[in-house]
């Protein structure tokens, strides 16, 4: 990783720590917080050899607005996920999506074993889940390379 990339990406980690606690705390994705996070995150995927993936983010935006009507995802967490999906190859975003579901359900478990009536009354901080898994699958990838 080179130090620009290094910063960009610990630019992108904070920001998405503030994404998941203001997801655990009031179950709110803040756009001003996606408005500063989609600069970053195309310029980490320009620092990461790959142009930003546009197709992705209006598929995965398409694709959440179904899930949204559905009441499946939430508004905030579907904006997230195409935010981050502007850095992802059409591989990455597979393993980002996969680690998506595995976090979601690791946060679901825990919610319910220790915070059953708050996650009854007001749902999943599914944003903790899509931020821990584009930081772990980014990273991976970036290393492994």
């Amino acid at each position: 990783m080179h130090s620009l990339q290094v910063i960009n990406f610990i630019a992108v980690c904070g920001l998405l720590f503030f994404v998941s606690c203001s997801d655990i705390l009031h179950r709110i994705i803040p756009n001003r917080i996606l408005f500063f996070l989609a600069p970053l995150v195309c310029t980490l995927a320009l620092l990461s050899d790959r142009m930003p993936n546009l197709l992705l983010f209006v598929s995965t935006l398409l694709a959440g607005f179904l899930l949204f009507a559905l009441k499946v995802f939430g508004a905030g967490d579907i904006k997230l996920v195409s935010t981050l999906a502007l850095a992802c190859t059409p591989t990455l975003m597979g393993e980002f999506l996969m680690l998506m579901v595995i976090s979601g359900g690791v946060v679901a478990l825990g919610g319910c074993v220790f915070f059953f009536k708050n996650v009854k009354n007001n749902g999943v901080p599914y944003g903790v889940a899509i931020s821990f898994a584009f930081i772990l699958t980014f990273a991976m990838d970036v290393i492994f390379i």
